[in-house]
């Protein structure tokens, strides 16, 4: 699905006609629209985020997005706060408003947020288009988004919001505005091969502590993870060429790696490049013999196996900090305890730490805290004995989620090296067995030895391979 969504944006690119737009300053579109849109903070509230968060990364800077879309809006409260006069005061002729509401109007029980089916559509067509029409902007309206709701008699996705959906159409139908129906689409792709495993992980359905603005975990049908916000932007966009052909040219195009080619691992690595394991450098570069960091294969390992990074804690996460990128990952794994104490300094304090109160439905939720001395160093670069232990804990955890075990290669097989370090064997046998790692041809692990990108992903993609449901027993 990446894929294709990829070629529509490439094609889209390269068949764009240029707009005409004011000549003072870059053309900007304004987000009106509720919270599936709305910006989160990255570090308090991660892994919520907004599909008009993450639009800006698709463009290119020769656009401005203003995302003022707000959670817990309806079209008519959004105007009457004054937030849709806001953006009449600032748009210019060429600007577009992108129109997403119709999740909270049909709030009954919420006067504020209510409005009826006929006078949402008036609201629409008076308010939203026309004035944005009489200000010489192009208004853009987009259905709702889609709730995630499983049908396991029909075995699909069924369609959801109905309603302000089909009105928002009708708007559109009766108006000639320009009309994006990301609810149908995104039902539609979600049945159109898409695991169902991986529509449910887009949602923000959380495990506890994994965010740490919901502690004790979330099992919400309706806002996204970055995973998924960002697939509800890729969507969005991949329309372009189709409702707002004029605004393609401001689509990035997907980067090619350039220095990979008639590498001994070119297909391994834009095989994982391509499933999202795994990203380049910068430039166009993946640099395939540079050596890869602690912190740069623990990310790797984790999306492999299908892991969540977690929301970061200060005080909690060693020697990282908020700004570092790697900080939900290491977050995610030392709660998960997926870093040996041997890579981390020793544990100096266990603390038992009630995350959420019991209620009627729930019983208390409860975590241990580990304090360790040391770090874990993330921008080290990683040993091969080392690469064997983070591999295997990250495999290990996936499998016991899974119904069908992975079948190990060399059942009973071992990895026979002196210098592999004593707490490190077992997980280098397991991971030999499994047929993640392989020695070199003199039969030796070399166990101190760098690891090189390239080297990375050929054991990122056997992880990737083995837990996945498409496994053969001949890998």
């Amino acid at each position: 699905m990446k894929k294709a969504i990829a070629g529509v944006l490439i094609a889209a690119v390269l068949s764009a006609t240029s707009p005409s737009f004011a000549a003072n300053g870059k053309p900007t579109i304004y987000i009106a629209g509720e919270s599936t849109a709305q910006n989160y903070n990255p570090i308090a509230q991660y892994p919520q985020t907004g599909w008009g968060q993450v639009m800006a990364d698709l463009l290119t800077d020769d656009i401005v997005i203003e995302n003022r879309a707000i959670g817990a809006r309806s079209s008519k409260k959004f105007d009457e706060e004054g937030r849709l006069d806001k953006i009449f005061e600032e748009i210019r002729p060429g600007d577009y408003l992108f129109i997403q509401f119709g999740m909270n109007d049909r709030v009954q029980s919420d006067p504020e947020k209510y409005i009826s089916i006929d006078d949402y559509k008036k609201l629409l067509k008076d308010r939203y288009i026309n004035e944005t029409r009489k200000r010489g902007a192009i208004p853009v309206l987009l259905t709702t988004c889609a709730q995630l709701s499983w049908d396991s008699r029909k075995n699909e996705f069924p369609y959801t919001r109905v309603e302000y959906a089909e009105a928002t159409r009708e708007v559109a139908k009766e108006t000639g505005c320009k009309f994006i129906d990301i609810n149908k689409l995104m039902t539609d792709t979600f049945n159109d091969g898409m695991d169902k495993d991986e529509v449910f992980s887009l949602y923000l359905i959380c495990e506890p502590y994994e965010s740490s603005y919901y502690y004790s975990g979330t099992d919400d049908h309706t806002h996204f993870k970055e995973k998924g916000a960002k697939f509800v932007a890729e969507l969005i966009i991949s329309e372009f060429s189709e409702c707002v052909p004029e605004l393609v040219k401001y689509v990035k195009q997907k980067e090619e790696l350039t220095d990979i080619y008639g590498h001994w691992a070119e297909k391994d690595i834009l095989s994982a490049w391509e499933n999202g394991l795994v990203g380049g450098v910068g430039d166009g570069r993946f640099a395939p013999d540079a050596l890869v960091t602690r912190g740069e294969f623990l990310k790797m390992a984790m999306n492999a196996a299908g892991i969540p990074a977690h929301g970061y804690r200060k005080g909690e996460c060693l020697e990282v900090t908020a700004d570092d990128w790697c900080c939900h990952y290491l977050q995610g794994a030392l709660d998960k305890g997926l870093i040996p104490i041997e890579m981390i300094g020793t544990e100096t304090e266990r603390e038992v730490r009630k995350l959420a109160d019991a209620t009627e439905e729930k019983e208390a939720v409860y975590a241990d805290i580990l304090d360790y001395t040391c770090g874990f160093k993330y921008k080290r670069a990683i040993t091969r004995e080392e690469m064997a232990v983070l591999a295997m804990n990250c495999f290990n955890y996936a499998v016991k989620t899974l119904d069908n075990k992975p079948e190990k290669i060399h059942d009973g097989g071992v990895m026979i090296d002196s210098e592999i370090s004593s707490w490190c064997q077992s997980a280098v046998n397991e991971a030999y067995a499994y047929g993640l790692v392989t020695g070199s041809d003199d039969g030796r692990f070399y166990p101190n030895n760098k690891l090189t990108r390239a080297q990375a992903v050929m054991v990122i993609n056997r992880i990737a391979e083995k837990l996945s449901d498409k496994q053969t027993t001949d890998q």
